[in-house]
């Protein structure tokens, strides 16, 4: 199954898009980010 990029919709369409940084190794914190929905990009420092 392919997923919808929705980040890249919403730069095409000229949406504004919000991200965040975060500085955890730990793999389950992006996960928990992105299952708030709050945020449409990560970045991991």
């Amino acid at each position: 199954m392919i997923m919808r990029n929705t980040l890249r919709e919403k730069l095409v369409a000229g949406s504004p898009t919000v991200g965040t940084h975060f500085l955890f190794a730990d793999p389950d914190i992006p996960e928990m980010i992105g299952d708030t929905g709050l945020f449409d990009h990560l970045l991991a420092l």
